[in-house]
């Protein structure tokens, strides 16, 4: 594990596959911005890297490799993508946790969660690897979903 996350939130470093369903043309800009393509197993990573204010989190889908800064806050995480940051609050389970979408900033300005943006995460730890679900949605819509298993 690494100094930000321990394993109370079940987040490391690991390598495994995700599969992905999308929901429009929205939904399947969205998947491929990130290197998903729709109902296509796509070979995953995930680094965590320890920095000053935060962990970077490095995350290759097929040859797509991209990275965000994640640090903890009083209810949760911030995840910084460039000049945007999302703000989720975390509920911790025995086995993982399950963070929701609360608040997306740019810079000192809330924009809340415009769209009706909604971003939800579950993780399950078992012996040997680290169970993802995460769900993307607008307007009442779901727009992507990407589950997958690291080890």
């Amino acid at each position: 594990m690494n100094t930000l996350f321990d394993s109370r939130f079940g987040i490391a470093d690991g390598a495994g596959t995700f599969r992905t369903t999308t929901s429009g043309i929205v939904g399947r800009a969205l998947a491929r911005r990130v290197g998903l393509s729709s109902d296509v197993e796509t070979a995953a990573r995930l680094e965590v890297v320890p920095e000053e204010d935060g962990d970077r989190w490095i995350r290759t889908f097929g040859s797509r490799r991209w990275s965000t800064v994640v640090s903890r806050t009083a209810s949760g995480i911030t995840e910084r993508i460039g000049p945007i940051d999302l703000r989720f609050d975390i509920e911790l389970r025995p086995a993982g946790a399950v963070a929701t979408l609360s608040e997306m900033r740019i810079g000192p300005v809330s924009l809340g969660r415009p769209l009706g943006l909604r971003v939800s995460a579950v993780t399950a730890r078992s012996s040997d690897r680290l169970r993802v679900l995460v769900t993307v949605g607008a307007a009442r819509r779901q727009l992507m979903t990407y589950r997958g298993d690291l080890r």
